[in-house]
């Protein structure tokens, strides 16, 4: 994030952008409260935040958390703009808001998966999280894929 102005930041992770993850230039001033941010060349005035730990993202461009991110329960309720995040689950699992776009769903297990063709192997059905049959295999999202012989992968598509 670059900034020749005061910028306000709240129940962001901002990480791993280059040099300085927050810069500005002229000794601009900050305020940033709930955060993950990697490196900052400003003077931050807030407080919880947490600076230079990595938020241990789920992959490679795959931002939702993983379940021993610092990030989790780390926001503050009262920054919250909306209802659900950009998976379209609940903003708020367990009481507090994560930082980032993405709340940690600690239920259920997440991991990236490439599926392999196998001739005898044939997919039943696709459901969301909850375990409602998908009419269709999604493009995108958190879904699982349910095979003839019983096995079960759960997918994170970008």
């Amino acid at each position: 994030m670059y900034n020749d102005a005061q910028a306000t930041l709240h129940n962001n992770i901002i990480w791993n952008n280059g040099t300085n993850d927050v810069y500005t230039s002229n000794n601009g001033i900050t305020t940033a409260s709930c955060n993950l941010i990697g490196t900052s060349n400003t003077n931050l005035i807030g407080n919880n935040n947490i600076i230079g730990e990595d938020p241990l993202f789920v992959d490679n461009g795959i931002y939702s958390l993983q379940e021993n991110s610092p990030a989790i329960d780390k926001g503050n309720n009262i920054y919250l703009t909306a209802e659900i995040d950009l998976a379209d689950k609940p903003r708020i699992n367990n009481g507090i808001v994560d930082l980032g776009a993405y709340e940690y769903q600690q239920d259920i297990q997440t991991f990236v998966v490439e599926t392999q063709c196998i001739a005898s192997l044939r997919v039943v059905g696709y459901y969301d999280i909850l375990g409602q049959k998908l009419s269709h295999k999604p493009q995108s999202g958190l879904y699982i894929i349910i095979y003839n012989n019983g096995q079960t992968e759960k997918i994170i598509k970008n």
